[in-house]
């Protein structure tokens, strides 16, 4: 049974919304003919590469005061803390996440789309930083030294942020903690 989940790593129902499935999954008794793929849903697919502050961002989309979107945060920070996950909201960045689902995609290749998946979510909550600064974060050294009249590499800088989250996953068994952000 093939199982298909629309997410985007900046939704932070979405990251609970996995752990629920991943928790109702461990208890199915033929859990082990379970495939997941995740397919891409762009919350915001117009948004810059750097919104900056989420608080910011829903109090103008939403029309919403600093305190509704306090209250917001503190109601969804407390349904993450039941599913054993740590959410800092009115710390976290938005901002356009294609290339990380392009990542997501090309990991699905290699078998750890999963793994990926859980990265991205769990260093927006809690690393708190947008999926792009995260790839950027990542990609090797050359990547980021290349001279501006330089050629640009083959593949594309996504590429060797995948390359690190590989080689890390594979040096540690178990790259995700059940305590979700912040353990």
């Amino acid at each position: 049974m093939l199982v298909e989940i629309w997410s985007d790593v900046v939704c932070p129902w979405c990251y609970i919304g996995k752990r629920r499935f991943e928790s109702a999954l461990a208890r199915f008794a033929h859990r082990g003919e379970v495939g997941v793929l995740w397919r891409s849903f762009e919350l915001d697919r117009d948004a810059p590469a750097r919104r900056g502050p989420t608080a910011e961002h829903l109090a103008r989309k939403y029309g919403w005061s600093a305190d509704q979107v306090a209250a917001s945060h503190a109601r969804l920070e407390s349904l993450a803390a039941a599913e054993g996950l740590e959410y800092h909201l009115d710390q976290t960045q938005g901002g356009n996440t294609f290339d990380a689902h392009r990542l997501i995609h090309a990991a699905r290749e290699a078998g750890k789309q999963d793994e990926l998946e859980e990265r991205l979510m769990l260093e927006r909550c809690r690393e708190r930083r947008s999926s792009r600064r995260f790839l950027r974060a990542r990609r090797q050294p050359s990547a980021r030294r290349r001279a501006p009249d330089a050629p640009r590499p083959r593949r594309a800088p996504h590429w060797e942020a995948w390359t690190h989250i590989q080689s890390e996953s594979t040096a540690s068994s178990s790259s995700r903690s059940r305590g979700g952000c912040g353990s």
